[in-house]
């Protein structure tokens, strides 16, 4: 059934689908373009109703939900003084509707309105975010989080209208039990999480986030009893949280397993979330290999005809192979030179900073792991094969910080020094000493002889076996997530 035409047949509509939310939710249509919804806002100027008498009349729920009654008031008059060629002029009575439903959904009976909740939210929350970047952004994505908040009014309210959903489904007492979630709000709860992690990273204030999780943890619900597409957007904003707080292990759980239950037709999706796996399988040690379904190489090539055809696109490619290589190698320089030239995309996605920091000490780590195999490979020069001194190592930084261009440029480009002998014995102990200490290496120094000694069991352990201890202390906070 399409959208009633009359404000008649729309409040007899509502009346014979009190009972049955998913089809109650069907009613409120917000499609501007909706030739039913022109009809019917014809039909409410033509006629002058007067609207809250109309809707009091019918007496939805007995009387006994004055609140509901007010959302619909609020939906008519929305319909009514709709300009559907400028939705921004609109905007606020979309902001009343939505807090109208937000009042009504925090009463007793607001359970029956789960689906409108999730109907109307998913349809505000993008609008907003769409109408701050057209009209509403004063200042750019690198600003503070004060400048973003000015910049993005509409967003700003409307995260904090999520949160009132939120808390409102936080404060429920179920009457039923926890997995019954089509007679409870926290049926819910997901989307409105998802929805308050994105609204976040928009207005870049992403930590906040942390009480969003948090609080989600503590409720203890049952997470298999969401549907997946709402499961796979949570799990890719809990990725893309930890990734900011550097916690690469952590972040690959989810980000993986957000990939892995994607749809596999869903491709813009897919490429959101391989914009941060790939970096975190690259720092990891992984690898665009590591991507379970996908053979080596199928991440980038294409399947069909365009350049853009390939599952990861052309865009994702130029980015992260070139780093890729670059760091399998321990090249600095290159790894470097290809984060400046494209700063301001990495700077966008939040992940110049841990391509920068982690980065350094992944390259330091693969150029070692390099020089011991030559090392090995070309005899050890009287030494023991496990031995490594620091003229050795020092010679390797050094090559791999090669001099090239302009000094101003060598500034630009390298994080630690831009000449070749800023690089001395002394730090390449250092080091040696923070690899180890990270278990990305495994040997003993001796200073006085100047030689790193590689255990004979092997002096590179897999990168991320090396830090998989460090998740004991997270996996029973998030055993929620895997019932």
């Amino acid at each position: 059934m399409g959208t009633p035409t009359t404000l008649s047949s729309l409040l007899g509509e509502i009346s014979k689908r009190l009972q049955s939310p998913r089809a109650l939710s069907e009613v409120f249509v917000l499609d501007v373009s909706s030739a039913d919804l022109a009809s019917l806002q014809n039909d409410l100027l033509d006629n002058k109703y007067d609207i809250p008498g109309q809707v009091a009349s019918r007496k939805y729920f007995a009387g006994k939900w004055p609140a509901f009654a007010e959302f619909v008031v609020a939906y008519v008059t929305f319909v009514r003084d709709l300009d559907p060629y400028y939705i921004e002029t609109s905007y606020p009575l979309l902001e009343r509707l939505v807090s109208e439903l937000q009042n009504a959904f925090s009463r007793p009976q607001g359970a029956v309105l789960c689906d409108i909740v999730r109907v109307i939210t998913s349809f505000m929350l993008p609008l907003a975010i769409e109408l701050d970047g057209m009209y509403g952004r004063g200042g750019g994505a690198s600003g503070n989080g004060e400048e973003m908040t000015t910049a993005m009014p509409r967003t700003m309210e409307m995260s904090k209208t999520l949160l009132r959903f939120f808390n409102t489904v936080r404060a429920e007492r179920p009457t039923a039990t926890v997995e019954d979630l089509a007679s409870m709000k926290k049926g819910v709860l997901l989307h409105i999480a998802a929805l308050l992690c994105r609204s976040y990273f928009t207005l870049n204030q992403p930590y906040t986030c942390a009480t969003v999780i948090s609080n989600m943890a503590t409720l203890n619900m049952r997470f298999s009893a969401y549907p997946r597409s709402q499961r796979v957007t949570f799990r890719y904003y809990l990725g893309r949280y930890y990734l900011l707080r550097q916690e690469l292990l952590r972040a690959r759980k989810h980000l993986y397993w957000a990939f892995k239950n994607c749809h596999g037709e869903a491709t813009h999706n897919m490429r959101a979330i391989l914009t941060y796996l790939v970096p975190v399988n690259i720092l990891l040690g992984i690898g665009t290999r590591g991507l379970g379904r996908y053979a080596h190489g199928a991440l980038y090539d294409t399947v069909s005809g365009g350049e853009d055809s390939s599952l990861a696109g052309a865009e994702l490619q130029m980015m992260y192979e070139p780093l890729e290589r670059a760091l399998r190698v321990g090249d600095m320089y290159a790894y470097n030179a290809h984060l400046t030239k494209h700063m301001s995309w990495f700077l966008r996605k939040r992940l110049f900073v841990v391509l920068r920091s982690r980065g350094v000490v992944i390259l330091m780590r693969n150029l070692f792991r390099r020089i011991a195999l030559e090392h090995v490979r070309h005899g050890a020069g009287g030494r023991g094969a496990g031995d490594l001194s620091y003229e050795e190592l020092l010679v390797g930084v050094r090559l791999s910080t090669r001099l090239r261009g302009s000094s101003e440029q060598r500034a630009r480009v390298l994080p630690i020094g831009s000449e070749e002998d800023a690089w001395t014995g002394a730090e390449v102990e250092n080091l040696c000493v923070s690899l180890i200490d990270q278990g990305l290496v495994k040997a003993n120094i001796y200073a006085r002889n100047q030689i790193v000694r590689l255990m004979p069991s092997g002096g590179f352990p897999a990168i991320h076996e090396a830090w998989a201890a460090r998740g004991d202390m997270w996996e029973r906070e998030e055993a929620w997530l895997e019932r």
